[in-house]
């Protein structure tokens, strides 16, 4: 649980008009996308009971998620990644540990690009 309260500190001091759910695994991740409908997701591979994977492809199947950026952040080795699958096209895969300065790079590259197609309908 420390880590999720590291994670609300640090998105919370970026100037991003953002929300941040956080999911402990797969299911609960998975019922947020349903309830939030979420631009960006950032998550792992190595899960319980659901790896990421699997998850990954369930979120692409969702209609309304097609334009969702989707990023990978795990400490598993290319070998172990390809055991579970395929990563889906798109998915952005970066290892563990990813220094805030990236995530924070990949939120504002997200609000830029959300707004911009926002702008442009």
């Amino acid at each position: 649980m420390r880590y999720y309260g590291l994670c609300e500190l640090q998105f919370g001091q970026f100037d991003l008009p953002h929300k941040l759910y956080l999911a402990t695994n797969a299911y609960q991740g998975l019922m947020m996308v349903g309830k939030y409908q979420p631009h960006l997701i950032f998550t792992d591979l190595n899960m319980p009971n659901i790896d990421g994977i699997h998850m990954i492809n369930e979120i692409i199947r969702i209609p309304d998620m097609k334009d969702t950026r989707i990023v990978v952040v795990t400490g598993m080795e290319a070998r172990d990644i390809a055991k579970l699958g395929a990563i889906p096209d798109g998915v952005m895969v970066l290892p563990k540990p990813i220094p805030f300065k990236t995530v924070e790079t990949i939120l504002y590259q997200s609000v830029n690009a959300l707004t911009s197609a926002q702008n442009r309908t």
